[in-house]
């Protein structure tokens, strides 16, 4: 059409179907994604920060030192001095757990689960028979299972994107409408 123009887009405004262009307070990053660069934005970087993430709740939870908040709790409960700071403690605990074991569950399923805690089981055993691990010690056999369950848990939170970026397939909550 001779005469028509589409507008021109100017930072901090957006254009509006009906009115043309009104100013807008959304800055351009906070706008919503393209499909395609969501699709290509899991990377092993992602990934590291997931594992370090399911590392730090598991190890805050319990650990074969004495520094936990299991340990700590029970200090306190056997000296009668739990208060406050253990429940509030104990909520931002729960909760972090809450996040990771739900994730990992909506992303990986039962049989995900029981397959990602198969394999690390085996390698265990696997890395055993071929002299690398010695377990004779309780507090080593703890580590590596705390480790390997911090290995799950990021792979489950993972496991959505890199299933989308396999298959193309995106995992979606259903939502009830009313």
């Amino acid at each position: 059409m001779v005469g028509s123009r589409r507008p021109t887009r100017q930072a901090g405004r957006r254009p509006d179907s009906t009115l043309g262009e009104r100013p807008t307070m959304i800055p351009r990053s906070i706008e919503p994604w393209d499909s395609k660069k969501m699709a290509t934005a899991f990377t092993p970087a992602r990934f590291l920060t997931r594992l370090i993430m399911a590392t730090v709740i598991v190890l805050l939870t319990y650990n074969p030192t004495g520094f936990s908040y299991l340990s700590w709790l029970g200090r306190a409960l056997r000296d009668n001095r739990a208060g406050a700071a253990h429940a509030l403690a104990g909520v931002v605990v729960v909760a972090g757990w809450a996040i990771l074991v739900r994730a990992s569950y909506r992303s990986l399923g039962r049989l995900g689960l029981f397959l990602g805690a198969a394999f690390f089981g085996t390698l265990i055993w696997f890395l055993r028979s071929v002299g690398v691990l010695t377990l004779q010690s309780h507090s080593a056999i703890t580590w590596i299972a705390l480790l390997c369950l911090s290995g799950l848990l990021a792979i489950g939170m993972s496991w959505s994107h890199v299933r989308r970026r396999l298959t193309g397939q995106i995992d979606v909550d259903a939502v009830d409408e009313d």
